[in-house]
C-alpha cells in the first residue's frame, strides 16, 4: 500500500512489541521517519534492530522513557519537537476485583493510560494545526464499550479515552488534523501460545501414549495417566479463556510466585519421567505483577526444553531474592546446550521468547552448559522502580 507518508514523523508510545511495534512497523515501510518508544534501552535497541533487518532502509530512531511521567515526556519533546502522527498506544493493565482495588490502582493506570496520551496530543496538536495537517489516534480496547468485571479499572480508562479523542476531534475541526480511537479486541501472541497450551498439548500427548503402551496389569497407571491428560486439558481450555480475556495465568491468581512454580515443578515431576525440585532463597516480599507474570511464562517454557531435548533424568527451579533483583534459574543434569540448540533450532520460539521476556522486563537471560553436564538456564530481573507491562495489545 502506498499511505504517501514519506517525509512524515511519526511517534508511537509503547511502541516495542505488540500492536505499537506493528504500527511501528508498517509505518517505517511507508516511508515514515518513525520513533520507538519504550520504557527501557534494551527493548527499545532490540525494537530498532528487527524493524532495520525488515525495512534495510527504514528511518527509525528510538526514545526510552515513560510518556506517564511529566519528566520522561519532557525530555521526549526536547528531542523531538515536532511530529506529524502520533499514535497514543502505551498501556498497562492488571487484573483486580474491584473491591481489591485501591485508590493508587485507580490513579496509576489513569495515569499511563489517559494522562501519557493527553500530555503527548497537548504537545503536539497545535504545531499540526499550524501546519494544517497531522494525525492523532488512541489505541483504546473494545473494554472501552464492554467493561471486564475483571478490570473496571481498565475499562474505565479505554473509555476515558474515547471521551478524549472524541473531543479532541471537534477541538480540530475544520483543519486538516483529525483525530480517532481503535478499539482492538485482545490479541494473542504467538509466544504465549507456546507458552501454554502447546506445553499442556504436550502433556496431554504423553500421558495417552503411556495409556496406549500398557496393558492390563497396568490398569491403575493408565486411570491415573488419563486423569491426568484430562486435568492438562481442561488447563489448556481455561488458558485458552485467560488468553482471550487477557487475565493472568490462573496458578498466580490468589497465590504467590514461589507457590505457583512449585506447583509447576510438581506438575512437570507429574507429566514426565524427569524429577523437577523446587526453592527460594531470599527475603521473600511482593513483586510487580508483569515480573511475576513473565517469570512463570518462562518457568512453563524452560521444563518444556528439558523434556523434549536435554535427556535428563533430574531438573530443578529456584528463586532468588535480592537486594535489587531477582532471579529465576532452571537447572537440569542432562546432553547440555550444544545438541539442545542443534535439535531446538526448528521449533521457534523457546529461547526467543524467554530472552523477549526478559528483554521487556529490562533484564537479562545467561545460559550455561557444558557437554554431557546439563545446562543452566538464569533469568535476571531488576527490581528497582515501578516496572509495569507495557501494554500494545490493548
Amino acid at each position: 500500500m502506498n499511505l504517501e507518508l514519506i517525509g512524515k514523523t511519526a511517534l508511537i508510545s509503547g511502541s516495542t512489541k505488540g500492536i505499537g511495534f506493528a504500527i511501528a512497523s508498517q509505518l517505517a515501510a511507508e516511508g515514515a521517519q518513525v520513533i520507538v518508544n519504550g520504557r527501557s534501552d534494551s527493548a527499545v535497541n532490540s525494537a530498532l534492530q528487527q524493524i532495520r533487518k525488515a525495512v534495510p532502509k527504514a528511518e527509525v530512531e528510538g526514545f526510552a522513557g515513560d510518556p506517564a511521567t511529566t519528566k520522561a515526556t519532557e525530555e521526549l519533546l526536547k528531542l523531538f519537537p515536532a511530529v506529524d502522527i502520533l499514535v497514543n498506544n502505551l498501556g498497562i493493565y492488571e487484573p483486580k476485583p474491584f473491591d481489591k482495588t485501591s485508590d493508587e490502582d485507580w490513579r496509576h493506570v489513569f495515569e499511563v493510560n489517559v494522562l501519557s496520551g493527553v500530555r503527548l496530543s497537548r504537545a503536539y496538536v497545535s504545531e499540526m494545526k499550524q501546519r494544517d495537517w497531522g494525525r492523532i489516534i488512541f489505541i483504546s480496547s473494545e473494554s472501552a464499550i464492554s467493561t471486564p468485571k475483571e478490570m473496571i479499572h481498565y475499562g474505565m480508562t479505554k473509555t476515558a479515552q474515547l471521551a478524549v479523542s472524541r473531543g479532541l476531534a471537534e477541538y480540530c475541526g475544520g483543519t486538516g488534523v483529525t483525530v480517532n480511537s481503535i478499539l482492538p479486541g485482545p490479541l494473542i501472541l504467538p509466544g504465549e501460545i507456546h507458552d501454554t497450551l502447546v506445553q499442556e498439548f504436550a502433556g496431554i500427548l504423553l500421558h495417552l501414549e503411556a495409556v496406549e503402551g500398557s496393558d492390563d496389569a497396568e490398569l491403575c497407571s493408565s486411570s491415573e495417566c488419563l486423569a491426568r491428560a484430562r486435568e492438562l486439558a481442561k488447563s489448556g481450555l481455561e488458558d485458552a479463556r485467560r488468553m482471550l480475556l487477557n487475565l493472568r495465568p490462573k496458578s498466580l491468581e490468589g497465590s504467590t510466585l514461589p507457590d505457583a512454580l512449585r506447583q509447576l515443578a510438581e506438575g512437570f515431576s507429574c507429566d514426565c519421567t524427569i524429577t523437577c525440585t523446587f526453592c527460594h532463597a531470599g527475603h521473600m516480599r511482593g513483586l510487580p505483577v508483569v515480573i511475576q507474570d513473565e517469570l512463570y511464562r518462562v518457568a512453563q517454557e524452560a521444563p518444556s526444553n528439558v523434556r523434549k531435548h536435554s535427556r535428563a533424568t533430574s531438573a530443578s527451579l529456584s528463586l532468588g531474592y535480592g537486594p535489587a533483583a531477582i532471579v529465576l534459574k532452571i537447572k537440569d543434569n542432562g546432553q547440555g546446550f550444544a545438541m539442545i540448540k542443534h535439535q531446538a533450532a526448528g521449533h521457534g520460539y523457546g529461547l526467543t521468547t524467554m530472552r523477549e521476556r526478559a528483554q521487556r522486563l529490562g533484564g537479562k537471560i545467561e545460559i550455561e552448559t557444558w557437554p554431557g553436564a546439563g545446562t543452566e538456564v538464569r533469568i535476571t530481573a531488576p527490581l528497582a522502580g515501578s516496572i509495569q507491562m507495557e501494554r500494545s495489545n490493548q
